[in-house]
């Protein structure tokens, strides 16, 4: 009877010791699965940023491309001149006071210059008006840049400013469209 009783408790022992064991693996089981869902949690709000990011960034190629057809502009001319001028950066304000992405000079008075369609609007608007006026895409650049007062204060031919202005806007633009500066 001892006997019986002694293997009984052994039974009783080990299968207690496995049921610990048990839970044990189980709630490993369960703390690799916790972290694994926050894991997961995160990447899909990370996805979930770059996703709404990426939703921006085509909303404002959008406005470009449709601004620079309304004003029968190349859209690389508008691109380029944000990259020189802003870096693409909206809310990008210079010494001068000029803003958003195509640097408005406050003389303008635009309304809200870092809403992207009024700020590219305008900056279209007011590159076209200056190509048509100069047919000179160089010399427009160079009165955008410099402002038509000032450009004119400068000789066109010798500003080292006005000319590496208009000269990496050309290049990201050469460089927009696949083609290699000569």
């Amino acid at each position: 009877m001892m006997h019986h009783n002694k293997t009984f408790l052994f039974i009783c022992i080990f299968a207690l010791l496995l049921g610990l064991l048990s839970m044990s693996v189980s709630n490993q089981r369960y703390q690799q699965a916790k972290l694994a869902e926050e894991q997961i949690g995160e990447a899909v709000n990370m996805l979930s940023e770059n996703l709404t990011q990426i939703e921006e960034n085509l909303n404002t190629l959008d406005i470009i491309y449709q601004t620079a057809e309304s004003y029968n502009l190349p859209p690389e001319l508008l691109l380029a001149m944000m990259k020189v001028e802003s870096n693409f950066d909206q809310y990008a304000v210079s010494s001068q006071g000029c803003a958003g992405l195509m640097q408005i000079s406050p003389i303008h008075n635009v309304a809200d210059v870092f809403d992207i369609s009024v700020n590219v609007d305008f900056g279209a608007s007011y590159i076209s008006t200056l190509i048509k006026e100069s047919e000179d895409l160089h010399e427009a650049l160079g009165k955008y840049n410099r402002g038509q007062v000032g450009y004119s204060k400068f000789c066109k031919e010798t500003n080292q400013r006005v000319t590496e202005y208009s000269q990496k806007i050309t290049d990201y633009m050469n460089d927009l469209n696949g083609k290699t500066a000569d």
